[in-house]
């Protein structure tokens, strides 16, 4: 609603508005709208960049390309070429995904913690304790 007030059209905003493809990635959604952005740039082509948080302020950057972005795009893998080969998941595999990656790290726990999240991955899976 903000760019149209400002008089930007949807084709102008609808590259780098990601969060209705990917969720709100929060403090990384306006990095992540500007790669994809980059990825279709021409030199000369101004990129106008703002991000807010509630109730954390507000931040903009003009951002005019330059003659060195046709090459450097030919470098990574493009924003929509990650977004297409995405494995889409939902809460309760995300949560159990990243307890896989909490295990390793964890030298020393407090009592319980371990517990506290086997019993929620219980919860978000529907099972009935002790039937694992």
């Amino acid at each position: 609603r903000a760019a149209s007030l400002l008089g930007f059209t949807p084709e102008q905003t609808k590259t780098g508005l990601l969060s209705p493809v990917i969720g709100n990635t929060y403090a990384g959604a306006a990095i992540i709208g500007l790669t994809a952005i980059l990825d279709e740039a021409k030199a000369g082509d101004r990129i106008l960049m703002v991000s807010y948080g509630s109730g954390a302020g507000s931040d903009a950057f003009l951002i005019t390309v330059t003659e060195a972005v046709a090459e450097r795009q030919k470098l990574a893998t493009t924003t929509q070429d990650y977004i297409s080969r995405r494995t889409e998941i939902d809460y309760g595999m995300y949560v159990r995904m990243s307890f896989q990656l909490l295990i390793p790290s964890m030298q020393h726990h407090q009592p319980g913690w371990v517990e506290t999240l086997l019993g929620f991955d219980r919860f978000l899976q529907r099972q009935p304790r002790g039937t694992e």
